[in-house]
Order: C-alpha cells, then sequence, then structure tokens
C-alpha cells in the first residue's frame, strides 16, 4: 500500500504528511475535504499471510472506539475502505507524544503529575470496562499525552487486542494464546486464561506506575521465558523498599495492583483511582519527588513484534508484543494441543545466563497419562535441585503432573549463577545443566533480592515464605552470616525453635564476634527449652557488647 501526499482516500480524506508506519500500514495527517477538519487516518495494508487476523483486530479497535465515547479515549469519527478495499479509519487528530517517550525523553514528571495522568487513565478503563471491554494491551507506549489548550489530557490507545467480557464477537486471538506485552502481562494472561478480566488491566496499571515510579518494571530477566516464570510465581521488591520517599500509602496501592491473585487487586478502576488519590492525601510530600530519569527498559524495548498485527500509532518506538505463534519461544497453554500444534516438540528453556543455553531432547509426543517425566543431566555434585522452590526429592530424576503448567526448575550450586528452566508439564524432557561461575555483582543483586522478598514476607507476617526466600539465599551465598541470622528469626518466627537455633549457630560460625547472632541464639535456645544454652549465649553477647540494653534486660533475673 503506497500513498503520497495530496492524494485523496474514498473521496473525502486529502493526504497531507505521514506521521508513523508499521509491518502491518501507516498513519497520514490528512483533512476532509468538505469540513476541513485535520484527522488522523490509519490504514491497514490488507496483503500478506495475517491479513485476515489484522482486519479483524483493525475492526475490532474501530468498533470499540465507536462504542465507548469519553475523554480518555481517542475518538474515531469514521470507518471505511480505500479504492483498493484497505480499511482505514479517520481518528481525532492529537498532538504530543506517549508516555513511554517522555519517561525516556523527558521532561521528567513529578509522582503527582504521573497520578494525575494515571487517574485519567483510570477513567478511561473505567468507561470501557462498563461496556465490557478489557484493553489486554495497557502500557506507557498505549498512554498518549494530547496537549490542547488546557494543557496535557492522557488518552488510552490501541484496542486492536481488546476482549469483550463476555468472550464473544471480538475475540480474534487463538484460545490458548498469550497476548499483551511481556513485562505489563498479568499473571492470568501469562497463563493464557480464557476468563480474563477487567483486573487484569489493573495489573497493567500498576506494572505501568511501578515502572514509572521506580525506573524498572516489576520483574525483569535475561530471556522472555525467565520473565515470564517470574510473572507467575516470584513477588515483586515492595516499591517502599526501592524508592523509601514515596511512603507506605502509594506503595501499598501500586503492590495491590500486582497482587498474582485477581481477587486480592482493586474491584475496578474507579476504586484504584480513588486509592491513589488517598494515598496522595495522605502522604503529600510525595507529590513533588522526581521521578526517575533513567528507564533502560522502555530504551531497551525490543523492535521484534510476532503479533499479528504490529502496532501503528505516531510514535516510532518499537514495542514488546507477546502473542505466542509458530516459530516462537513458547509458553504453551494445553489448548494448544487442539490446533495442531506438537506439543512434545515446544518447551521454554531459560537459564539465568543469557549466554548458556541448555540442549533439549524433545520426547516425539505428549506421551500417556500421567506424570511428566524430566530428566537432568550433567548435574554437578553438590549442587541442589529445585522445583517450583522446593527441593526435589528424587534428585535430577523430576516428576512432575501434567498439568499443562509451568514448573520451574532450578539448579544451584554456591558461587555459580543459577540455572533455570520453565518447563511445560505436557510433555518428557530430558535438559543438559550447565552451570556459569557468578560475578560479584551479579550474585550481589540475586541476595538482595531474595532478602527484600524475605522482609516483605516477614513484615506481613508471612514467615513460612520469608524462611523459603532466606534459604534459597543461604544456597546461594552459604559464606553470607546475614542470610543465616534472617533464616533463624524467620523459622523463630514460625515457630521452628530448633531449625532456628541450627541457622543461628551458622550465622555465629560465619561471625563468632556478632552480640546482635549471640543473643538472637539465646532467644531461640529459651524458645527450644535449653535455659542453660541461652544463659551462655547471653553472657557472651554481654561480654562482646556490656552495655547491650536486650542483653542486659533478658539477662536480669
Amino acid at each position: 500500500m503506497t500513498w503520497a501526499a495530496g492524494e485523496v482516500i474514498a473521496g473525502k480524506y486529502r493526504l497531507d504528511r505521514p506521521l508513523g508506519e508499521g509491518g502491518m500500514g501507516t498513519v497520514w495527517r490528512a483533512v476532509h475535504v468538505t469540513l476541513g477538519q485535520p484527522v488522523a487516518l490509519k490504514a491497514l495494508d490488507v496483503s500478506g499471510p495475517r491479513a485476515d487476523a489484522a482486519r479483524r483486530r483493525f475492526l475490532r479497535e474501530a468498533r470499540v472506539a465507536a462504542k465507548v465515547r469519553h475523554r480518555h479515549l481517542v475518538y474515531v469519527n469514521d470507518f471505511g475502505e480505500t479504492e483498493d478495499g484497505a480499511p482505514f479509519m479517520a481518528m481525532e487528530l492529537l498532538e504530543g507524544q506517549t508516555l513511554a517517550e517522555r519517561l525516556v525523553g523527558g521532561p521528567t514528571l513529578t509522582v503527582g503529575e504521573l497520578l494525575r495522568i494515571a487517574e485519567g487513565c483510570l477513567a478511561g478503563l473505567a468507561a470501557v470496562h462498563e461496556a465490557g471491554i478489557v484493553h489486554r494491551d495497557l502500557k506507557p507506549q498505549n498512554v498518549f499525552l494530547a496537549r490542547d489548550a488546557e494543557g496535557e489530557i492522557p488518552k488510552l490507545l490501541d484496542f486492536g487486542l481488546s476482549l469483550g467480557a463476555d468472550g464473544g464477537e471480538g475475540r480474534v486471538t487463538r484460545e490458548g494464546a498469550i497476548v499483551g506485552t511481556l513485562e505489563y502481562l498479568s499473571p492470568e494472561q501469562a497463563r493464557a486464561q480464557p476468563d480474563v478480566d477487567a483486573r487484569s488491566d489493573l495489573y497493567a496499571m500498576g506494572a505501568l506506575l511501578y515502572e514509572a515510579l521506580s525506573g524498572e518494571p516489576p520483574f525483569t530477566a535475561a530471556t522472555p521465558a525467565d520473565l515470564l516464570v517470574a510473572i507467575l510465581h516470584e513477588e515483586p521488591v515492595p516499591l517502599v523498599a526501592v524508592r523509601p520517599e514515596l511512603g507506605e500509602p502509594l506503595s501499598a496501592v501500586v503492590m495491590r495492583a500486582l497482587s498474582r491473585d485477581p481477587a486480592a487487586r482493586f474491584a475496578g478502576a474507579r476504586q484504584m483511582r480513588e486509592a491513589l488519590t488517598d494515598a496522595l492525601a495522605r502522604f503529600p510530600e510525595a507529590a513533588a519527588e522526581p521521578l526517575p530519569e533513567t528507564f533502560e527498559a522502555l530504551r531497551r524495548a525490543s523492535a521484534v513484534d510476532i503479533t499479528a498485527p504490529s502496532d501503528i500509532r505516531p510514535t516510532r518506538r518499537p514495542d514488546r508484543r507477546l502473542l505466542l505463534a509458530a516459530g516462537a519461544v513458547a509458553v504453551l497453554a494445553p489448548a494448544l494441543a487442539c490446533a495442531g500444534w506438537a506439543i512434545g516438540q515446544l518447551f521454554v528453556a531459560a537459564p539465568i545466563s543469557p549466554t548458556t543455553a541448555p540442549v533439549v531432547r524433545a520426547a516425539p509426543d505428549a506421551g500417556p497419562p500421567g506424570p511428566v517425566h524430566v530428566e537432568l543431566d550433567r548435574v554437578v555434585e553438590g549442587a541442589v535441585v529445585l522445583v517450583d522452590g522446593e527441593p526435589s526429592p528424587s534428585g535430577t530424576s523430576l516428576e512432575l503432573p501434567r498439568d499443562g503448567q509451568v514448573h520451574t526448575i532450578e539448579v544451584r550450586l554456591s558461587g555459580f549463577l543459577p540455572w533455570r528452566v520453565g518447563h511445560v508439564a505436557l510433555a518428557d524432557a530430558r535438559y543438559a545443566v550447565t552451570l556459569e561461575p557468578g560475578s560479584t555483582e551479579e550474585m550481589t543483586r540475586q541476595i538482595e533480592r531474595l532478602r527484600n522478598r524475605a522482609r516483605d514476607a516477614f513484615a506481613h507476617h508471612r514467615y513460612g515464605e520469608a524462611a523459603a526466600a532466606y534459604e534459597e539465599a543461604t544456597r546461594a551465598s552459604p559464606g553470607d552470616a546475614r542470610m543465616w541470622s534472617g533464616l533463624g528469626a524467620a523459622r523463630l518466627a514460625n515457630g521452628e525453635a530448633s531449625e532456628a537455633v541450627a541457622a543461628y549457630r551458622r550465622a555465629l560460625a560465619l561471625d563468632p564476634g556478632s552480640a546482635r547472632s549471640h543473643l538472637a541464639l539465646a532467644r531461640a535456645l529459651d524458645a527450644a527449652g535449653d535455659a542453660e544454652g541461652a544463659r551462655a549465649e547471653l553472657d557472651e553477647a554481654l561480654r562482646l557488647e556490656p552495655d547491650n540494653a536486650e542483653a542486659l534486660r533478658l539477662r536480669t533475673p
């Protein structure tokens, strides 16, 4: 499809100049020849193997815009076909930039300005949701900051991947396909669940806010498969731990939106909007805080688009959208088996190190009912094998339930980067494990991530979860006394006094001069019923710190 300035489309729109283009079409500034009204004319290239699906999405986007009229949505004034049969839509012409462009290129926003943008987006989402529509691809690239005489107004873009809440007309993606943009996928989108609802958009809004406020998305990983595993199984570091100056109220709103369980999120966009307003009222000093100046994840947005169709918008920055299609690195849902996929040939293979890929020899078919068998080759002596965070009872010969879910298999050894694979439990497989020495910087980041996860769990009284995170940290860095002390505290809080004693003894073996650890061990020994041992540890704590008030209080009869 080739257009030229001055050409008249459908007998009523004279082309002025191109605004943007993508792999599936183009956007031009045009003028209605009768009314003189400037518009953005968006047209679709109908050639190519994905033309039918692209046409359906294009029509879906136009119908959504026509169905819901709101000041925070882009208006579509007309829809039709060109003389050569290409569909087009005439939209309101906007001047401005996307939120992604503002975050990356400046000028720097304040927290208060960002929250006003978010409140506008949530108002638009509320209108969309009330019409029974789920956006499914909310992200900074799809928030346009339109300039007018009164300032800036945020508008939501691109409903090409939207879904009717009833799952009927408008479902233009395959059943079981993962649809959306990787960094902003909700866990239910990552699982390709068919019942994705409006709360998935609230998760995406939480991810957008987390990234804008902290400078990084809630999860980062070396590979797309690693990122999907993190979304499905991990918790992001609390926002207040990353930027404490923003206060707990705002962090609580963002982290609630990022809950893995949709039921734990806000009931709707209006409720989340009210919560943001209330958070700022409770901690007003956050409003003047500037956003970070660096957004590396947005700068690194991949140019590879494996959906149909590509985005077309004024910005030329490509986005990273994920729809699992033939030939792509895939996370599979069971429904794909019905579409003729060779399930046994496709696995997520994603070691944390980006330079070492596991050797995968796939089974020829999905196999009979029963457990899925996974064999790990070349696992060195002393390494620990984990399945979904729990030690494997069968070593390197694993049995997984044949449930079609992604199960995280990890191999850990002190001094090495963890090896990880997300295996879809539909077929047997064999992986060759290669461990790479970890750099000090990489290991430090890993330990701090686990420590933050443990602290967050501890703060919310999830002591078993905190203990699991600290235990993982001790496996990754067995020489770190802080991690053993943290494990002891979590075990003691969880009522596991004997295990707490063992953890504190490991900490003291590494750092015998820590009065704090001797005091903690005294508490654990007392809880375990060893009063004599507790007194001895109190004496040692006082020898090291004679003015330790807590030890003096406990030692006083």
